[in-house]
């Protein structure tokens, strides 16, 4: 697990003013800016900051599967680290 800036792809534009606090499991990043949401996360340079390309891929794994909350608090997965599969 570890805190981390979400930066969104919105249309091939990041707009900072949209960035959000997560923690990153692995390759997913846990964000909560008004809903709960666990999404895909995209390496960057800085290890503090990841991107979400919601034009690529906007799944919600939450909303598929709720259950995945627990599993995520109970289990670190990846020790924080960036783990693409």
């Amino acid at each position: 697990m570890k805190k981390v800036t979400v930066q969104f792809v919105f249309d091939g534009v990041i707009r900072p003013q949209e960035n959000l606090q997560g923690v990153l499991f692995g390759d997913k990043v846990l964000i909560a800016g008004g809903e709960v949401g666990l999404y895909q996360a995209v390496k960057t340079d800085n290890p503090d900051e990841v991107i979400v390309d919601l034009v690529a891929n906007d799944t919600d794994y939450l909303s598929e599967n709720p259950a995945l909350l627990i599993e995520l608090i109970v289990s670190d997965l990846g020790g924080g680290s960036f783990v693409q599969v």
